[in-house]
C-alpha cells in the first residue's frame, strides 16, 4: 500500500496524458460497416488410426461472402496472434482444447456456438478489425496456403509501446489512482463468472426436464399409434381410428414443438450463460494482469531504475485501459444479452402460439369423432 501511495504522490498532477504509437491503417473489412461472420457446418474429420480427429468449419464473412474452411487450431492461433498484436485490448475466449479423438455431437455443437460468439465479440473492436491476420483468416480461401502463411507468421508480443497499434497514433495514459474501482472491477467478474456458471448448469437441468417430457410424449404417441392400427378388428371399432390417428399426429407436433424449445434453451440460456461465464472469468483475468504493471512500476520507483520514464509509460497505459477496455465490454455484454433475452422471448411466444394452435386442433378433431 506504501508503494503505491508514492505512486500517486508523485504523478498526482499528471492525471490524463497521451502516448505517441503506431496508427494502423483502415483495411477491407474495417471500412464495412455491416460486416458479419457466420461460422457453420461443423465436420468431424476422421484422420486415421495414427492421427487424431479435429473439427472443420465453415466461415462466412458477409456482406463479402468469403467463404473459407477453418479448424479449432486456427481460432486459437487467430486469438493468440491478437493478444500478441493488440496488447492493452480485450480479446474475448475460446472454449477449451478438448482431446481431438474424443469429439462428440454435443462438444461440436457448443464448440461452434462459443466460436460464433467469439469471432462476433473479436469483430466489435473497430482497431482488431484493421488487423491483417484477422483479414487472411476471414478471406484466405486455399487451406494450404493458409496454413503456410501461419508457419510464416511471427506470433510474438509486442514489446516496445512506440509501436502498440491505434487508430490515431496515440494512446492514452492515466495515472490516477484507480485502485479500489480495479478491485472492485475483478470482484464483480468473479463473482459474475460463478453466478453465469450457476445458471448454465440450471439451464441444461431444464433442458433435461423438457427432454424427459419429450420421451413421455412420444411414448404416448406410440401408444396412439398401435391403438390405430388394431381398430379394424371390429366394425363397431372403426369410427375410432381417425380418433388416434389425429391424437398420433398432434403428439408428434407436439414433440417437434418440445425439441425446437431443448433447441431454444440449450443457445439462449445454456451456452449463452457459459459464454458469458468464460467471458466474466477472462475479463477477471485481463484486469488482474493489466493491475500487475503497478507492481512493476513501484519497483521502478523505489529502485530509481534508469527506464522510469518507459515503466511509467507502460503503467499509465495498462491503467487505462482497465477502465476503457472494461467499459466496453459491459456495454457490449449489456447490448447482447438484451438481444439475447428478447430472441429467447419471441421464440417462447412463438412457440406458445405453436402449442396453442395444436390443442386446439386436437381438441376439434376429438369433438368431430364423439359424434359419429
Amino acid at each position: 500500500m506504501e508503494d503505491k501511495s508514492l505512486i500517486y504522490e508523485q504523478n498526482k498532477n499528471l492525471g490524463i496524458n497521451t502516448i505517441d504509437c503506431a496508427k494502423l491503417g483502415p483495411s477491407e473489412i474495417s471500412q464495412q460497416p455491416e460486416l458479419e461472420v457466420l461460422i457453420s457446418d461443423p465436420q468431424l474429420i476422421e484422420e486415421g488410426f495414427f492421427s487424431s480427429n479435429f473439427v472443420s468449419y465453415s466461415v462466412i464473412t458477409k456482406p463479402f461472402e468469403w467463404k473459407v474452411i477453418r479448424e479449432f487450431s486456427d481460432f486459437v492461433w487467430l486469438r493468440e496472434i491478437t493478444v500478441n498484436n493488440f496488447p492493452g485490448i480485450f480479446v474475448p475466449p475460446l472454449p477449451n482444447m478438448k482431446t481431438r479423438g474424443s469429439l462428440d455431437e454435443t462438444t461440436i455443437y457448443k464448440r461452434q456456438k462459443c466460436l460464433c460468439k467469439f469471432m462476433k465479440c473479436l469483430i466489435s473492436h473497430p482497431l482488431i478489425l484493421r488487423n491483417e491476420h484477422l483479414r487472411i483468416f476471414l478471406k484466405q480461401s486455399n487451406t494450404q496456403s493458409f496454413k503456410e502463411y501461419i508457419q510464416s507468421v511471427q506470433s510474438e508480443k509486442i514489446e516496445d509501446i512506440s509501436n502498440f497499434p491505434s487508430l490515431n497514433g496515440k494512446l492514452i495514459g492515466d495515472l490516477r489512482d484507480h485502485s479500489l474501482k480495479v478491485i472492485s472491477l475483478g470482484n464483480y467478474y468473479e463473482k459474475s463468472a460463478r453466478i453465469m456458471k450457476q445458471l448454465k448448469e440450471k439451464a441444461y437441468e431444464m433442458i433435461q426436464d423438457i427432454d424427459q417430457i419429450n420421451e413421455n410424449i412420444l411414448n404416448l404417441a406410440s401408444i396412439s399409434k398401435k391403438l390405430e392400427d388394431i381398430q379394424d378388428a371390429f366394425a363397431f371399432t372403426e369410427k375410432y381410428k381417425d380418433l388416434y390417428k389425429f391424437l398420433n399426429t398432434n403428439l408428434l407436433q407436439l414433440s417437434e414443438v418440445q425439441r425446437k424449445k431443448i433447441e431454444m434453451v440449450n443457445y439462449n440460456l445454456g451456452i449463452f450463460f457459459k459464454y458469458s461465464s468464460m467471458q466474466h472469468t477472462s475479463l477477471k483475468r485481463f484486469v488482474d494482469n493489466n493491475q500487475s504493471y503497478t507492481i512493476i512500476f513501484c519497483k521502478a520507483l523505489i529502485k530509481h531504475y534508469e527506464s522510469i520514464d518507459k515503466t511509467r509509460q507502460f503503467f499509465a497505459y495498462y491503467n487505462s485501459q482497465n477502465l476503457i477496455e472494461t467499459s466496453r465490454m459491459n456495454n457490449y455484454i449489456t447490448k447482447q444479452s438484451y438481444n439475447n433475452f428478447l430472441e429467447f422471448t419471441v421464440k417462447q411466444a412463438q412457440l406458445s402460439n405453436e402449442l396453442k394452435t395444436i390443442w386446439k386442433e386436437l381438441l376439434e378433431n376429438v369433438h368431430l369423432i364423439k359424434f359419429i
